[in-house]
């Protein structure tokens, strides 16, 4: 059974709920975009610290543990 009414059906850009679902993956594209550029341009370097080096024995022996 067809049921005619009077009410013009809405744009599918005027409803809100399509561009919240169209937003949602946008920004999560985007926001990866944005961590590969920041990971590739500022890499993190090995930190050299002199007293971790200091700390540990170079040529100490090594006793096995019993």
């Amino acid at each position: 059974m067809h049921v005619e009414t009077n009410e013009q059906a809405e744009p599918w850009h005027r409803n809100p709920w399509v561009w919240l679902v169209i937003a949602i993956p946008a920004l999560t594209v985007a926001g990866c975009m944005l961590t590969i550029f920041l990971a590739v341009t500022h890499p993190d370097y090995l930190v050299r610290d002199s007293a971790t080096e200091s700390s540990q024995p170079e040529n100490a022996a090594r006793e096995p543990v019993r």
